[in-house]
C-alpha cells in the first residue's frame, strides 16, 4: 500500500452518480427505490434536474420528498444547491483545482486537459 500524498478534488456527482445517490436515500427515507416510485405513480413522478447538487443536497431532496408525499420535483424546489447560490466561488474553486489536483471522479479525469504533475 502506498501513501496518498496527492491533493484530490471531489466535485459534484455526475448524472448517473446523482441517480445512484438519490436511489440510496429514497430507500432510506421512503423505503422505495426510484424505479419502484416511478412504477407506482404510473410515470407521474418526474425525476428532478439535480445538476449542480452535491450528495448532501440530494440527500436533503430525499428527506423533503419523504415529508411532502414523494413529490421529488417539489422537494428539489426546497433545496438550493451551493453550486447555484455560491456560483462564483464554486467556479473559482474548480478553476483552481483544474491543474493542481487529481479529480476523484473518473469521468473528469478523462476530460482533463493540459499539463499534469501526476498521470493516472
Amino acid at each position: 500500500m502506498g501513501r496518498w500524498d496527492s491533493i484530490w478534488f471531489v466535485d459534484n456527482p455526475a448524472v448517473k452518480e446523482q441517480l445512484d445517490i438519490l436511489d440510496i436515500y429514497l430507500k432510506q427515507f421512503l423505503g422505495k427505490t426510484l424505479g419502484t416510485l416511478m412504477a407506482e405513480s404510473d410515470g407521474r413522478t418526474k425525476i428532478p434536474d439535480l445538476e449542480g447538487y452535491s450528495g448532501a443536497e440530494i440527500r436533503q431532496v430525499a428527506i423533503e420528498a419523504a415529508y411532502n408525499g414523494s413529490d421529488l420535483e417539489a422537494a428539489a424546489g426546497f433545496v438550493i444547491p451551493i453550486s447555484k447560490s455560491q456560483k462564483a466561488q464554486m467556479d473559482a474553486l474548480r478553476e483552481w483545482a483544474r491543474f493542481r489536483t487529481i479529480p476523484a471522479s473518473r469521468a473528469v479525469v478523462e476530460e482533463a486537459r493540459g499539463p499534469r504533475r501526476v498521470q493516472l
